[in-house]
């Protein structure tokens, strides 16, 4: 798709630059990703569920509220959007090779995030362990609570975060009658 011809070109111009690419290179590139794995978790908990109203977490609620399996891809020009300011503030603290490489892990991370969130959507069966807990993490978000399991493109990162309860334990919260009014003002 078109996202995928942008990491290539990407790509290719970084391989046309005249600098080699390096040890400063791979670990923008790996740096990258990482950042985008702790950035995709807390835009997702802190933005897009979050207690104010805005126009992503409107988008976002229309998500949520659409049949589990669906067609679920962000559009073409808000991912190119997003890449492009994405490299423009790269460019602005790094030089134009070194933020190039950066912006390749950046977007590769992002194309693994979209073709990962699709696939959950889907009755796909996960090829492995990983791609399971990617698919499940995501069905536990919308079916069971949406306050929890925000992580995706890799789930473990609930872990960190606290948001990776047992369903059990959810399961309970849920049953466990309210506390009396009198009690909620403690």
């Amino acid at each position: 798709g078109k996202r995928g011809r942008i990491l290539i070109g990407f790509s290719g111009w970084r391989m046309e630059m005249g600098s080699a690419v390096g040890v400063n290179d791979a670990f923008l590139f790996a740096a990258s990703i990482v950042f985008w794995w702790f950035q995709e978790h807390i835009m997702h908990q802190r933005l897009l569920h979050s207690d104010f109203d805005w126009m992503g977490k409107e988008i976002h609620q229309g998500h949520h509220n659409k049949p589990y399996f669906h067609v679920s891809i962000d559009p073409a020009g808000l991912m190119i959007g997003w890449l492009t300011a994405v490299h423009v503030i790269l460019r602005l603290v790094l030089p134009v090779d070194l933020a190039v490489s950066a912006t390749i892990g950046y977007a590769g991370a992002g194309l693994m995030y979209e073709w990962a969130h699709y696939v959950a959507h889907t009755r796909v069966k996960p090829p492995n362990q990983f791609w399971k807990r990617v698919r499940d993490n995501h069905i536990k978000h919308h079916m069971v609570d949406n306050r929890y399991w925000f992580g995706f493109s890799l789930p473990a990162i609930d872990d960190w975060f606290g948001t990776n309860p047992s369903l059990l334990d959810v399961k309970q919260a849920k049953a466990a009658p309210a506390p009396a009014k009198e009690l909620q003002n403690i």
